[in-house]
């Protein structure tokens, strides 16, 4: 039997006006990593890792805390360079495993060129260790806190591989949320 893909169904479902609350909240940490300057500025002491490194398959990010909801927000700048553009353009796919999908015909592909900046950003922050003492350790004052993923539609597909990746390491003390705000 060979592979076919399923059309997408389109949800014409209601928006919840908690929803678009919601979105309206976290956009503000996604618009902020597009001004750098502005970081420290309006961050800094819940700031707990900024980068700002921009190349092809490299974006610039935050870890923040969201004292409101009692988050750790990441947030991911979209399409701003001639790099960031470069990996837009870069329409090949590659397969991309979601376990909670799994046995199902479906195959699921991806972007090429946001799988690798996603895989960097999830590599940065690895290598770095900066989730895990902040949300495993019961001594840190944001164990038990929700992590939330946004940024701007662009980046859909590698913001769900986030979302995928960090479901897996912190499951289930941690309450996913994905945030995209189109802007």
């Amino acid at each position: 039997m060979g592979h076919h893909r399923r059309r997408p169904e389109i949800n014409h479902g209601t928006v919840l006006r908690e929803e678009i609350d919601d979105i309206l909240h976290f956009a503000r940490y996604a618009e902020v990593v597009y001004t750098p300057e502005e970081i420290n500025m309006i961050y800094s002491d819940r700031l707990h890792f900024h980068s700002n490194d921009n190349g092809i398959y490299k974006s610039p990010f935050l870890i923040v805390h969201d004292v409101d909801t009692d988050s750790i927000v990441i947030a991911i700048r979209g399409t701003y360079s001639a790099a960031d553009v470069l990996v837009d353009l870069k329409f090949d796919v590659m397969p991309l495993s979601i376990p909670e999908l799994e046995g199902e015909e479906e195959e699921h592909l991806a972007h090429s060129g946001f799988m690798h900046t996603a895989n960097n950003i999830v590599g940065d922050i690895r290598r770095l260790n900066i989730l895990g003492p902040l949300l495993n350790d019961p001594s840190s004052e944001f164990y038990g806190c929700s992590l939330v993923v946004t940024g701007h539609s662009w980046e859909l597909e590698w913001l769900l591989w986030l979302r995928i990746f960090f479901a897996m390491i912190f499951r289930p003390r941690v309450v996913m949320r994905l945030n995209l705000q189109v802007v």
